[in-house]
């Protein structure tokens, strides 16, 4: 998700700039960019089916078990606040006016590096099978830890 995000903004920012109202209009002016941009900010926002949304999942369940209720109310505030900030350049995007109709070129390698991004972000979201299995202690660990 972060490394969609920052791929996005640096092909952005070596053509137009890095601020906030460098990505207004991108919709018009590079709608592949913006798509990139748009799947980035609602998988870190934690829309459902989306790598983000399984992490802010795991997280949850986590500080549920431990019965941490403090840390999941300031948890869901802060994924909250979260949601205003990333869909602030999502309406950027593609709500203001652009102010320059100059697309912004990107390259085959950089195209084909975002795609696979953007499918593991969905396909982590949708099937996060490997995740839980790389994050499994084996038995045999525990196993060795205990007197």
């Amino acid at each position: 998700m972060t490394l969609l995000c920052f791929s996005v903004l640096i092909v952005v920012a070596n053509h137009t700039g890095e601020q906030l109202e460098d990505f207004d209009g991108l919709g018009k002016r590079s709608p592949f960019l913006a798509f990139a941009m748009l799947i980035g900010m609602i998988s870190l926002a934690g829309v459902p089916f989306t790598a983000g949304f399984f992490a802010k999942l795991l997280i949850f369940d986590a500080a549920i078990q431990q019965h941490q209720t403090a840390l999941v109310v300031i948890g869901v505030f802060t994924v909250a606040c979260g949601f205003y900030y990333y869909l602030k350049i999502v309406r950027a995007m593609y709500w203001h006016s652009p102010v320059s109709m100059a697309t912004i070129p990107v390259s085959a390698l950089s195209q084909v590096a975002m795609i696979a991004l953007m499918a593991g972000i969905f396909w982590l979201g949708i099937y996060p099978k490997p995740i839980l299995e790389a994050l499994r202690v084996p038995p045999q660990t525990l196993a060795a830890k205990t007197p």
